[in-house]
């Protein structure tokens, strides 16, 4: 446990850990389907990013599952959204520029209007492999 100080600070901590999370999930999902667009092959690209500079959590976690085309049993993006308006409102309040942040809302819209907002932040992914006519998939269609 770590003690972030006066009341309301844990709140916020675990609001904004999750954005960076969350921005580290979009630009997998925008950054994937371009390596399969390059001719790039998707479980080497997914050795790489798994294990390279680009290592993280959400890579570790999702990369796999979105290789997998696994959509189905992971947090909703509907319901990681309330954390981006808890801080889209604690930048408003502080007057905080946050463009990276702001991308990374405007993936979150873009793969909920597209109807996948039931779906895992993965499925972010989807959205981008439609926008260039490919899929991040093992070889052997899995």
């Amino acid at each position: 446990i770590i003690h972030c100080g006066a009341l309301g600070t844990g709140q916020a901590m675990k609001a904004l850990n999750n954005i960076i999370y969350n921005v580290n999930i979009a630009a997998l999902a925008e950054v994937l389907p371009l390596t399969v667009a390059v001719g790039l092959d998707p479980e080497q690209v997914a050795a790489i990013v798994t294990s390279g500079s680009s290592r993280s959590f959400a890579s570790e976690y999702f990369v796999p599952r979105m290789l997998e085309g696994q959509f189905d049993s992971d947090f909703a993006l509907s319901a990681a959204y309330k954390d981006i308006v808890n801080v889209e409102r604690m930048a408003e309040d502080a007057g905080a520029q946050l463009p990276v942040v702001h991308a990374m809302i405007g993936s979150y819209k873009a793969a909920i209007e597209a109807g996948y907002g039931d779906e895992p932040k993965s499925a972010m992914l989807k959205v981008y492999e439609e926008a260039l006519g490919v899929t991040f998939r093992k070889k052997d269609g899995s």
